[in-house]
């Protein structure tokens, strides 16, 4: 489920609306497309790829240009960045798109507002080194690289290595079974959690174990062709979990591969955490759409059963309490829906596309007030209000609304396949959309045309032609 250039330093734009008072929404708009967003205190840390630019992870500050805190030679449309963040550190995990084979990785910490250092790479990793922060804690997952390098047949032993912000504190190492791939780390005021893949010829099974600076703890989650992953550890020490089970179909509504579920602290009883719908992210525990804590709330992106056969399903960001209560909708949509999330405290951060150029809507949701209600996310729209077009040689004027703007492509469909016109990208208003057409057409007398359009339904019109 997992893009027209524009300048890198954008503002941060306060939404002004008559729910303010109720759940304060704040927009942070961001050139390209956006991979992982953390918050760090007061600012939100937020890797993304400008247009034709390279994977940045930027610092974001009300009131102040953006800082940049690390470049990279990424530039993938699978690339993967994740961060953790809290206002006295900052954590950064990148891997390039390998396809499903080994490939470099490396793993950054430092300050919130940077510099950061580099604590551990490989040359040659399966999965993205997980992170996680807490305080001035930093965690990390070290090892676990391919060898040899060139052609990996084996991987080293891996560690969880607790560290700080700080590099003058020495950081505490955790070794690991040598057979386990940990995929997501969770801290804790205890220690922490760690989930871990136990891979076989036969099957891929998983474990979530607990740790402390003593060493890896009990097994507390064991699963066989699953994947259990810790999400967090919220304020009273209720541990979430999220779960993808591999081997009951493949997500098409149907049944639902993906769950949530809860341990109390002191207890070892699963709790089924009912999200409204079935969670993202769970088969990929550390990835953008990965469900989230805060201090007291799990919050999620649930996918809803399409309304109609013809349109996409329902995406929704939820919150509730660790007994499934108190739900609550912040964002919702369908062809245009929320891509990942964040949260820290009584705070969550989801953002979308915009419809009319290539910016990413960062939206940070105060969930600490009244429920305000889901803030829809529209889906891009395009009209075509020309019925009738004089063709100038070989060319017509087509004027399309945008309520939103849009951005796509123009096919005339008379033959098949479609025949590509142009791509097109216009802000809100109603636009002049100039096209070439094939001297078929023009015999004809008339063009069907279809606008395939980003984050939108597709847009048919027959309209004739004049010379």
């Amino acid at each position: 489920m997992l893009r027209c250039a524009l300048p890198l330093s954008v503002a941060l734009v306060l939404l002004c609306g008559g729910e303010i008072a109720r759940a304060a929404r704040t927009t942070t708009a961001v050139a390209g497309d956006v991979r992982a967003v953390a918050f760090t205190g007061d600012a939100l840390a937020i890797a993304h790829m400008p247009p034709g630019g390279h994977l940045t992870i930027q610092r974001y500050a009300a009131g102040a240009t953006p800082v940049r805190l690390l470049d990279t030679t990424l530039r993938g449309a699978g690339d993967e960045a994740q961060l953790a963040g809290s206002g006295e550190a900052l954590a950064v995990a990148l891997q390039p798109d390998t396809h499903e084979t080994f490939g470099p990785s490396h793993v950054f910490v430092g300050p919130a507002a940077g510099p950061l250092r580099e604590v551990a790479a490989c040359r040659a990793s399966l999965l993205a080194p997980p992170v996680a922060v807490l305080g001035a804690r930093v965690a990390w997952r070290d090892g676990a690289c391919g060898e040899p390098a060139e052609r990996p047949t084996t991987t080293t032993p891996a560690a969880v290595v607790v560290g700080a912000a700080d590099p003058a504190i020495t950081p505490t190492r955790i070794a690991l079974d040598p057979t386990l791939l940990p995929m997501s780390i969770a801290l804790s005021d205890a220690g922490g959690l760690v989930g871990a893949l136990r891979p076989s010829f036969f099957a891929v099974d998983s474990e979530v174990r607990g740790f402390s600076v003593a060493g890896a703890g009990a097994l507390l989650v064991s699963e066989r062709s699953a994947i259990a992953a810790p999400v967090g550890v919220l304020a009273d020490g209720t541990r979430v979990f999220s779960l993808a089970r591999l081997d009951i179909g493949d997500g098409d509504g149907a049944v639902c591969p993906n769950a949530l579920f809860t341990i109390a602290a002191g207890a070892t009883e699963r709790r089924a955490l009912p999200a409204g719908g079935c969670p993202l992210g769970a088969d990929a525990p550390a990835s953008a759409a990965s469900a989230r804590v805060g201090s007291s709330r799990v919050y999620a992106v649930v996918i809803e059963a399409a309304a109609a056969r013809d349109t996409p399903p329902r995406l929704s960001v939820v919150s509730m309490r660790a007994d499934g209560g108190h739900r609550r909708v912040h964002a919702t949509g369908s062809y245009r829906t929320p891509v990942g999330l964040a949260a820290d405290g009584e705070r969550v951060a989801y953002w979308h596309e915009r419809c009319g150029d290539a910016v990413t809507d960062v939206v940070v949701v105060d969930d600490a007030g009244e429920d305000a209600g889901p803030a829809p996310i529209a889906a891009c729209r395009a009209r075509v209000l020309t019925t009738t077009a004089r063709v100038r040689d070989g060319r017509i004027a087509v004027a399309v609304h945008c309520p939103q703007g849009c951005r796509g492509v123009a096919f005339e469909t008379q033959g098949a396949p479609p025949r590509r016109l142009r791509s097109f990208a216009f802000g809100p208003g109603t636009h002049a959309l100039a096209l070439t057409l094939s001297r078929t057409v023009r015999r004809r007398g008339r063009l069907r045309l279809e606008l395939a359009v980003e984050n939108g339904p597709a847009r048919l019109a027959v309209i004739r032609l004049r010379r």
